[in-house]
């Protein structure tokens, strides 16, 4: 099973300002957040800094942890390669 981390990075000026990106290979996809997969033996603190400056060139201080769940998706004939 992989682990996966997501950053969800605001800014609070004027009004909350969530940072979402647009995947360039991917321009069907929606905009989302940064995320990703956790490597080996890596807590999800250090995945997220890792993350965030692999795909966002900002370096994050002291992440903070709110809250985590359980992802299952159903497998079909169509997802198995």
């Amino acid at each position: 099973m992989n682990q996966k981390v997501l950053a969800y990075i605001y800014r609070d000026s004027f009004k909350k300002e969530l940072l979402v990106f647009e995947h360039c290979k991917y321009p069907e996809v929606s905009p989302q957040v940064i995320g990703g997969t956790l490597d080996f033996e890596e807590s999800p603190e250090s995945a997220v800094v890792r993350e965030v400056f692999e795909e966002a060139g900002i370096k994050v201080e002291n992440p903070k942890l709110v809250g985590s769940f359980l992802y299952y998706r159903a497998r079909t004939s169509n997802s198995i390669k």
